[in-house]
């Protein structure tokens, strides 16, 4: 017979032992999205997934990241090997779809940029739908920013391509557009507070305007201009960038096909002030950081427009000797609020060929959280002025809704030819983009085969 003491040791050894199992279970701080595998149901053998991107994945997984050990422990919980493919710029997505169509893609996790062929290769069915596997809770779950990408950006006939985990919880835009304000010219031209008509909802085009007018003025009397409204803005791209200030997008899907757009009245507007705002302007085409130019660092010029983190704010401090803030492009008269875009989006997605793509989305997940959390302070230090400038950044970024320059690389040269066109006065907005709209229009019908 058993005896009473015997039978509680033995009870207490079967419930270390499965303790012990259970702790090794979940070892890892990592919870699943819905409807993505766990760990525990993943096994591939030692087979090797590759992760198709231009980063570098020992330096993202490194000591003192998000992402540390990551890489290791996911090839002991998943038992697979990793390597890397990259395919540098691909900006006509030939690369990608080269690897596709060759059937070396089955193990692939494709990590791009929106410029680096993804349009031409979703154009050519390239990619798998991630939403016919994935269940609407799993998109509902993603990060706020995560999940305007991935239904602003990737979303086409219907179907999400991107996975997500491209931007941490609580990320801002990084890679928007706005305008640093030089406040020192800015008191002395006796100007408005740039920052309250932000805040009241008065920077618009008209403020804008008056403001850049009476600034860009001969400050010597020698009858030469040496102080000026704005940076250099009369370009294809930055053109294309003002634009969504007032809400215009050269492309957009309208009843799930891709249309010409920049013929309509918001688009048309914004070039042809563009053009009227042209002896305001001062720089180079190639100028696309704030304060890239002489005229910028020794406080000529009252706005510099540029992308979020092409250096402004701190990171400028060695360089001016004025104070500055950041402020969103001024509202256009057919936008509702300020707006901004990312000129290249990150994505995250699979090959059309996948063989495995439960499997592929468990490791991209478990490697890319959603749910990991963006520490603002070292952007904060780096590229904002201040505390304040950085809340104009949080506005912005909440009202974001997935605009982005998704064409930049993927329409014909005459569009670009005509949107010059309009900005060097030779033709108006209305003319140039609705006689070049025929050539755009036949050609997205072309590549998207509608």
């Amino acid at each position: 017979m058993v005896s009473l003491k015997k039978c509680f040791l033995l009870i207490g050894v079967c419930v270390l032992l499965v303790a012990t199992f259970a702790v090794e279970a979940v070892a890892y701080d990592y919870e699943p999205l819905p409807g993505v595998l766990s760990p525990e149901e993943v096994d591939l053998g030692g087979q090797t997934v590759t992760i198709v991107t231009r980063g570098d994945l020992e330096t993202e997984f490194a000591p003192g990241t998000l992402g540390e050990g990551r890489l290791e422990e996911a090839e002991e919980l998943f038992n697979v090997n990793f390597e890397q493919v990259d395919l540098g710029r691909d900006r006509d997505g030939e690369g990608l779809l080269t690897r596709i169509m060759a059937g070396d893609s089955t193990m692939d996790i494709i990590r791009i940029g929106t410029h680096s062929g993804y349009l031409q290769t979703l154009g050519q069915g390239g990619f798998f739908p991630i939403d016919e596997l994935l269940p609407a809770e799993y998109f509902d779950a993603l990060n706020p920013m995560d999940g305007r990408i991935v239904r602003g950006v990737s979303e086409y006939q219907g179907h999400l391509y991107s996975l997500g985990g491209q931007y941490l919880d609580g990320q801002l835009l990084t890679s928007g557009y706005g305008l640093t304000a030089n406040v020192d010219l800015l008191e002395r031209e006796g100007m408005p507070d740039v920052m309250e008509l932000y805040q009241n909802y008065e920077w618009d085009y008209d403020t804008f305007e008056d403001i850049i007018s009476q600034v860009t003025r001969d400050t010597t009397g020698d009858g030469e201009i040496d102080q000026w409204g704005v940076s250099y803005l009369n370009d294809y791209h930055r053109a294309e960038q003002f634009g969504y200030s007032n809400d215009a997008h050269p492309v957009q899907q309208i009843d799930g096909k891709w249309t010409f757009t920049y013929n309509r009245e918001e688009a048309t507007t914004v070039l042809d002030k563009l053009y009227e705002w042209e002896e305001y302007q001062v720089g180079d085409s190639w100028q696309y950081r704030a304060f890239s130019s002489d005229e910028a660092n020794e406080g000529q010029v009252a706005f510099m427009f540029h992308d979020i983190t092409s250096g402004f704010g701190r990171k400028a401090d060695d360089r001016i000797d004025f104070d500055v803030i950041f402020v969103p492009m001024p509202m256009g008269p057919h936008a509702d609020d300020y707006r901004t875009n990312i000129s290249n989006v990150g994505l995250s997605l699979l090959p059309t060929n996948a063989e495995q793509p439960d499997e592929l989305i468990a490791i991209h997940n478990f490697l890319w959280r959603s749910a990991d959390e963006w520490d603002d302070t070292e952007f904060l230090a780096t590229y904002q002025p201040d505390r304040e400038s950085f809340e104009v950044l949080k506005h912005i970024s909440d009202l974001w809704e997935g605009e982005s320059a998704l064409f930049r690389y993927a329409v014909p040269e005459e569009f670009e030819e005509a949107v010059f066109e309009v900005l060097d006065g030779e033709r108006s907005a209305r003319a140039a983009m609705g006689a070049i709209e025929p050539t755009v229009q036949s050609f997205l019908d072309d590549f998207f085969g509608q």
